[in-house]
């Protein structure tokens, strides 16, 4: 076949598809343009899933009559003179290709005046034709009638969903241009409904009030922090860990108010929440990130929906910082019988104070490493004596905050399966997961070492060699300090494996094949930002301690209540599963039919 220049129409086909895959593609450009019109109120209507009609009325500054025919041509732009603009975009849209492109797959009427001119201009078009153009007599703004998209592209209707789906994709859509411009009235109507209409207070919660209801609007947490350092601000609401969904379709970030996708700031965001955060659940979010438009490259994306930011390690780590800033407050103690699922959350002074705060500067005295007894050794070999039992290491006298419980208040009673720790307090009766207890205890003394040059290493007597795969071996390789810092010692052994010849005190009792397979694995990703470091001190934190179904003495109790009391919060792991549930007198007068 010879080589020939596509015909204009196929073009335009073929450059639509890439602009408008959906019906909320064209509603996500036709919103993004009355935005950047200055318009203070936008109404969306759909029909038929967006198939049938789609209109979309802004009371912005209009197009001038004489520009309207203009405006439908391909790369034809308001918003855009020379390309060094593209260094510094502070729009939403740049391209010039939206209404040329959606023109292109349907039929199109457009109502227009411009806020100087005192008579507007009427456009129709049909599959990217001009049919008629005709004076109009209306309110200032603009409105775009779309009906029948993908009329003359069958093919892209066979890919599309229910109409049903369809209205749900851009009823989501404009919840998120709510969120992310709450100055700016939304109304969305689908079928002659009303589904969701915005105050544009411009409160970020009234909108949230609006996207998620009431209830969930009032238990969000504020958030309003600045990163010098980054040179990013970062505000919105999040909501505390009892507000969760089973997806991620409630975390909703805004770069310069501009709606994106990003795959790597909602894990730096929900690792803020790792202390607290159920596995499988994920928060709801509304955050915004404020910064220089130079430093971010909103042109790397057919949809815009993904940018690239200038060190975007920094400003996501400045996300996540803030995030658990903000969480401090918002964690009480689980009851009995709504362990996961708390009903109130209180103020200052709760459980949740340093949750994931970073290391104290002065380590030079961390704690001791805590042993259960089983005799293995802290700086010699396997089966050499080791600390007492009862010793609490050095935990005292560090000025622990006084809070309504503390577990060396409770009077330990013994164990329920080997798994679950039953003490006495004056409230009632705790029940405390002895792993996840532990896990806790030895993942703020990796915290607390993990900044220390080199951390205590306990040499083994006979060195553990490690099968590791391609990518975990690259791992060890480029990131291995991270774990060195930790006390790890090891080094390539052959060609696929490595060989551990020691390991920190802590991890003595552990599966150290294991352990180092599973930090491989972490270190995949980056564990030198701040959620890497705390994914890779939850992981070795959760090697090291004991397990469901080990028999403690009740020596041992005592000392792993007293050093979970040295934590900075005792409540969850760090996976996120709670440490202790209470069961209070009240309740077991209730129970017992005593009041």
């Amino acid at each position: 076949m010879p080589i020939r220049v596509l015909d204009p129409e196929v073009a335009q086909k073929i450059a639509a598809g890439e602009v408008v895959e959906r019906p909320s593609s064209a509603v996500k450009e036709l919103v993004e343009n009355a935005l950047d019109a200055g318009a203070s109120q936008v109404q969306i209507e759909i029909r038929s899933g967006g198939l049938g009609l789609i209109r979309v009325a802004d009371d912005g500054e209009g197009i001038p009559s004489a520009e309207v025919a203009l405006a439908f041509q391909r790369h034809a732009t308001s918003k855009l003179s020379t390309a060094a603009d593209l260094s510094s975009i502070q729009t939403l849209g740049f391209r010039g290709e939206a209404l040329a492109s959606i023109a292109a797959v349907s039929q199109i009427v457009l109502y227009t005046r411009h806020r100087d001119e005192e008579t507007g201009a009427s456009l129709t078009l049909e599959a990217g034709q001009i049919v008629e153009q005709k004076p109009w007599a209306g309110p200032r703004g603009t409105a775009i009638l779309v009906r029948n998209l993908f009329f003359n592209v069958p093919a892209r209707l066979k890919f599309l969903r229910s109409a049903t789906s369809e209205a749900g994709q851009i009823g989501h859509l404009v919840e998120q241009f709510a969120l992310g411009h709450p100055e700016v009235r939304f109304r969305f109507v689908n079928e002659g409904r009303r589904v969701l209409e915005t105050p544009g207070s411009g409160d970020l919660r009234e909108a949230l009030r609006q996207v998620y209801g009431t209830s969930i609007a009032d238990a969000m947490v504020a958030i309003d922090e600045e990163s010098e350092s980054s040179h990013v601000r970062i505000w919105g609401l999040i909501g505390p860990p009892n507000l969760t969904r089973a997806n991620r379709a409630g975390l909703s970030f805004f770069i310069n108010r501009r709606w994106i996708n990003s795959l790597s700031l909602g894990y730096a965001v929900e690792e803020a929440y790792r202390p607290a955060l159920l596995p499988g659940r994920h928060p709801i979010v509304a955050l915004h990130l404020e910064l220089p438009a130079s430093d971010v490259d909103c042109n790397v994306h057919p949809t815009k929906a993904e940018v690239r930011i200038v060190n975007e390690r920094q400003v996501h780590g400045a996300a996540h910082r803030a995030v658990r800033a903000a969480l401090l407050d918002v964690a009480p103690l689980p009851e009995v019988g709504a362990p996961l699922a708390p009903a109130a959350w209180r103020g200052a002074g709760d459980w949740f104070e340093q949750a994931t705060a970073l290391p104290p500067t002065d380590v030079a005295s961390p704690p001791r490493p805590f042993s259960i007894g089983n005799g293995e050794g802290v700086d010699g070999a396997p089966g050499a004596p080791g600390p007492s039992p009862l010793s609490t290491g050095g935990g005292e006298g560090q000025g622990v905050t006084p809070s309504p419980f503390r577990p060396t208040t409770l009077r330990p009673v013994g164990q329920v399966q080997n798994t679950y720790i039953v003490a006495e307090g004056a409230g009632g009766v705790y029940f405390i997961d002895q792993h996840t207890a532990h896990e806790r205890v030895l993942y703020e003394e990796i915290v607390a070492q993990r900044n220390v040059p080199d951390g205590p290493s306990q040499a083994l007597l006979t060195p553990v060699v490690v099968p590791l795969s391609a990518p975990q071996r690259a791992a060890l390789e480029e990131r291995g300090e991270a774990l060195s810092r930790l006390g790890f010692r090891f080094e390539a052994f052959g060609p696929d494996a490595y060989v551990l010849r020691a390991v920190p005190p802590r991890l003595a009792r552990a599966d150290l094949a294991g352990a180092l397979r599973d930090a491989a694995d972490v270190l995949t990703g980056d564990a030198t930002a701040a959620d890497g470091t705390d994914r890779l001190s939850a992981t070795l934190a959760c090697h090291g301690a004991v397990r469901a179904g080990d028999s403690l003495t009740m020596e041992e109790i005592t000392v792993l209540l007293a050093r979970l009391e040295e934590t900075d919060v005792s409540r969850y792991c760090p996976h996120g599963r709670p440490v202790v549930v209470h069961l209070s007198v009240t309740q077991l007068e209730r129970d017992f039919h005593r009041r």
